[in-house]
């Protein structure tokens, strides 16, 4: 939440030579902390001494009242407010196996690998959609979609040759 963000509080500011006061933020008595409810399931196996092991997780975590900054028109003269305006369902699941090749007493040598999957998904925001400005693009944050979605073009394949430029009947005029 921040310090300040929900307080409403005066900063200085020099104006012509002259000193005055002016609003810090448009503040948001309201505002409060995110409610998560989390469940996670898991179990640890290990057999034949110890030397293969499995592990098996699975999780699914509800944000409700997550804090976003909502942008404020022009007019206001803040360009966000701070408020919870959204809720995102996070879910997944990782499975880990380990095998120890060597166990003796001057050595241990073991191998192992994991696979997850993670998905987010934004279930209710404030507005519909959240959009944010990144240096070269937009980070889209939109109901039925996963959080801080990134969006480009499809390249339909490379022109490497002018033979291939011409057969396509492309020119730059």
């Amino acid at each position: 939440i921040g310090y300040f963000n929900s307080f409403s509080y005066f900063q200085p500011v020099l104006y012509r030579s002259t000193s005055g006061a002016v609003l810090g933020t448009k503040p948001n008595t309201s505002l409060k902390y995110e409610d998560r409810k989390l469940f996670n399931v898991g179990d640890d196996l290990a057999l034949f001494g110890e030397r293969f092991r499995i592990t098996a997780d699975y999780f699914n975590t509800l944000t409700e009242d997550m804090l976003l900054f909502e942008r404020q028109p022009t007019s206001v003269g803040y360009q966000f407010r701070p408020t919870n305006g959204g809720s995102m369902v996070n879910r997944g699941y990782e499975l880990a196996l380990n095998y120890r090749i060597i166990k003796n007493n001057d050595l241990k040598w073991d191998i192992g690998g994991n696979v997850s999957t993670f998905e987010n998904e934004v279930t209710e925001i404030l507005g519909g959609e959240l959009i944010q400005q990144i240096e070269g693009g937009e980070l889209i944050s939109k109901t039925g979609y996963a959080v801080n979605s990134f969006y480009g073009y499809t390249a339909e394949g490379v022109i490497s040759t002018t033979k291939e430029a011409n057969a396509m009947n492309l020119r730059n005029d």
